[in-house]
């Protein structure tokens, strides 16, 4: 299907430009998506995002337009499968139901749940119209005429099954719509190992902040204190602390 020199392309894509170094198996190799899974969105989110109605996107589950899988009591489409219906609506094309979504992506993805300030989504056949030479300074170039002027460090090419919570990382949607979801919660909130041990080390100073500097902290840890994600955030590391005592006692 594809060129040598198309391979190559691909390849140092990879290589310069991912965070996750997996474009080569997901597109040549035809590896599954593993975790195409992990970002799910309910059909109102989906609706949300695509700017249609409730109505309609329950119709293109039926039929099959959009692919979803039940998960607990809800319909749930990946962000890949969100990707390349907006893709399709924006400009006119049919594309395959497995095909790989890509994004441009200006945002550090180092950083979980970190904020995605602009992107484009494209495929690989965007990037292979645009590059001729496995050379990482036409991608460079590339990038550069779609984001002239980046907002964070990094700008990546990415495929959107990797990164988590895309959608809301963009803003695409708010994290409030998670108290609509009717599944465990601590399988929806990144891990927070690093958080816990801060804690510990600092509890004693901790306890005697103010109000205001208790809030801060919060902020700086875990969000910002009205929001529902940062309330589970908190409720999720109590717990996990709680656990812990609790094996620890068993001991």
């Amino acid at each position: 299907m594809y060129s040598d020199l198309e391979h190559e392309i691909i390849w140092v894509t990879q290589e310069t430009q991912s965070r996750y170094f997996n474009l080569y198996d997901l597109i040549i190799r035809k590896i599954p998506v593993q975790i195409e899974n992990a970002d799910l969105y309910t059909l109102e989110e989906v609706a949300e995002i695509l700017s249609m109605s409730i109505v309609t996107i329950r119709q293109y589950v039926r039929k099959g337009k959009l692919k979803a899988t039940k998960q607990w009591k809800n319909w749930m489409v990946s962000s890949n499968e969100i990707a390349r219906l907006l893709y399709m609506k924006k400009y006119g094309v049919e594309l395959d139901k497995d095909e790989v979504m890509l994004a441009i992506v200006d945002g550090e993805l180092y950083e979980d749940n970190s904020y995605i300030y602009q992107y484009r989504i494209i495929t690989i056949d965007d990037i292979l119209k645009q590059i001729k030479t496995p050379s990482s300074i036409e991608i460079d170039r590339y990038i550069r005429s779609i984001f002239p002027k980046k907002k964070s460090c990094c700008i990546y090419i990415e495929a959107i099954c990797n990164i988590e919570n895309f959608f809301k990382r963009t803003g695409d949607i708010e994290f409030s719509n998670l108290n609509k979801l009717n599944t465990p919660f601590a399988n929806l909130l990144p891990d927070n190992e690093e958080t816990i041990e801060f804690l510990i080390e600092n509890a004693g100073k901790l306890l005697e902040e103010t109000p205001k500097d208790a809030l801060n902290t919060i902020n700086k840890k875990f969000g910002d204190p009205n929001n529902i994600k940062t309330t589970l955030s908190i409720y999720k590391t109590l717990l996990e602390v709680c656990w812990e005592l609790k094996l620890n006692k068993q001991d």
